[in-house]
């Protein structure tokens, strides 16, 4: 909570802005999960790696050993769970809502870029472990972002009102657009178009409102490596929405 807080801080430029933001993503339900289940301490940690990460590249300029600090954190999120992969998308993202995408400074990111490859490669080369490729996925891609669609939704919906809450949500696959079988809300001909307009405001309004944007870029990007194009067993999970 406190990284949360002090991030807020230099984002919304707004300590108490900072405060209930803080707040309203300690407070939540939906995040007891990730905090009480105890095979969930890797989501605990990977989180700290992001939030103090991505903090330590906020507050430090280039000569700051806080830039180097961020890349370490970056290096051990990864002996937790490899979730961190999204704190370099996100320091892009926050450059991004400062700098016209002509004026980004590349070369900072070279180290976080480095760290990412140095794990991939060393995941396919040594461990050989599966990174994008499953011999036996649960579900086919199509299938899996259908699935997800709805399934963030429900993510949504139990961040504002902690209704149902789970630790083991039983959803089925989707493979229609609009299955009668679902809740309206989570069908993927509702759901999709929802969230690609969510993710539109977030785009269309960087320039404007940097908090907004970072807020919405910030949920869909630490939702990406459970809940897009790699098929998990389980549909939804609830400490998923940890990082986010």
């Amino acid at each position: 909570e406190i990284l949360v807080s002090v991030m807020g801080v230099g984002l919304f430029g707004d300590r108490r802005g900072a405060l209930m933001a803080a707040l309203l993503w300690a407070v939540p339900p939906v995040v007891s999960e990730a905090v009480i289940y105890q095979g969930a301490r890797s989501s605990l940690m990977a989180g700290m790696s992001v939030f103090g990460g991505f903090y330590m590249y906020m507050s430090g300029d280039e000569s700051s050993p806080r830039r180097a600090l961020s890349v370490l954190l970056l290096t051990v999120g990864f002996l937790c769970k490899e979730n961190v992969v999204v704190l370099p998308v996100l320091i892009f993202w926050y450059d991004a809502n400062r700098y016209e995408f002509r004026s980004l400074p590349w070369k900072r990111y070279i180290p976080h870029g480095a760290v990412v490859m140095a794990y991939f490669l060393m995941r396919w080369a040594w461990l050989d472990l599966e990174t994008l490729q499953m011999e036996n996925p649960p579900r086919s891609v199509g299938v899996n972002l259908l699935s997800q669609a709805g399934s963030i939704m429900m993510y949504l919906k139990l961040a504002f009102l902690p209704v149902g809450l789970c630790i083991d949500h039983d959803l089925s696959e989707v493979a229609q657009w609009f299955p009668p079988d679902i809740p309206f809300w989570r069908r993927p001909a509702v759901a999709i178009p929802v969230l690609v307009m969510l993710a539109l405001s977030g785009i269309l309004l960087r320039r404007k409102s940097v908090a907004w944007s970072m807020a919405v870029a910030w949920w869909f990007v630490a939702l990406m490596p459970e809940s897009s194009i790699i098929p998990l067993v389980m549909v939804a999970n609830e400490r998923r929405t940890y990082v986010p």
